[in-house]
């Protein structure tokens, strides 16, 4: 699938599929996508940046932390909730509660600061 024409708040998440059709058959190909807003937000926890790797999740979407506790989510709520989790203990996950300004979802990256707790 071309991908290239999507607005910048919509994304497929597996644009290529590979399917075999049988001779004089029509197949049918699904892709998953979402649409919604984009950010990019850097995540604190205890004053340091959240460990590289880190797994976030908003709704649907989700992304993994890249140095400095920066991670890149698009298809995301105006509003919502963010989960991060680096380990399986209780001091290795936090939360926080985001909103973003309202803005034309298609047309902009928000760039945000959050205190994870």
């Amino acid at each position: 699938m071309d991908t290239s024409t999507l607005d910048i708040g919509s994304e497929i998440e597996d644009p290529v599929s590979r399917v075999v059709p049988t001779r004089g058959a029509i197949v049918r190909a699904a892709f998953r996508g979402h649409s919604g807003h984009s950010a990019l937000i850097n995540i604190t926890y205890h004053g340091q940046p959240v460990p590289f790797g880190s797994d976030v999740k908003a709704g649907q979407s989700s992304g993994i932390v890249s140095d400095n506790g920066q991670v890149y989510l698009s298809g995301i709520e105006t509003e919502g909730n963010l989960r991060v989790t680096w380990g399986g203990k209780d001091d290795e996950q936090c939360s926080f509660h985001y909103q973003l300004p309202a803005t034309d979802k298609s047309k902009i990256v928000v760039i945000k600061n959050a205190v994870c707790r």
